[in-house]
């Protein structure tokens, strides 16, 4: 017969391959160097956007944290933004000519 292991408080410890991982935790962000990374810019430029507020961050603590999915869709919308402001008329073209 085989004894399972347990440990001093007699709770038998989790196999870690079979653990799945937390999307959420996954997709946590911790620190500006991370999210200077995952943006492909600089720590500094993502300081001074964070000083700003023209990035969503939050504070875990005195961390600041973001997450890659809300940093994605802030993105996203920003270029969606930039296309349909690219598709409006310029207000030269409006202007009849002489």
């Amino acid at each position: 017969m085989q004894h399972s292991q347990t440990n001093s408080r007699g709770v038998r410890p989790m196999n870690p391959g079979t653990l799945t991982p937390d999307p959420n935790v996954a997709d946590l962000l911790h620190g500006t160097a991370e999210i200077a990374n995952h943006l492909g810019l600089r720590r500094r430029q993502v300081e001074g956007m964070i000083a700003r507020r023209t990035i969503p961050t939050f504070r875990l603590g005195k961390t600041v944290c973001a997450r890659r999915s809300t940093l994605n869709a802030f993105i996203a919308e920003r270029e969606a933004d930039a296309i349909a402001d690219a598709r409006k008329p310029s207000p030269e073209s409006l202007e009849p000519t002489s």
